[in-house]
């Protein structure tokens, strides 16, 4: 099924899609990266702390040519 879930600030968000992956017993999260400053903090952030828990992060590239870097 679909989820929505929404946050007041994106220092917020990886809390939240840590939240959902442990009530629904997720493996895993992927998302396609962005490249901007908060967005970028964001996912290093969610990416620690599902992690954190043994579980698998996806990132893929996407509205790029040449990914950034």
């Amino acid at each position: 099924p679909l989820l929505i879930r929404t946050a007041a600030r994106w220092q917020d968000v990886p809390g939240a899609v840590l939240a959902v992956a442990r009530e629904h017993g997720c493996f895993g999260a992927h998302w396609n990266r962005e490249h901007g400053v908060n967005e970028a903090a964001r996912d290093a952030l969610a990416r620690r702390l599902l992690e954190g828990e043994q579980r698998v992060v996806c990132e893929y590239n996407d509205q790029t040519v040449i990914p950034p870097g």
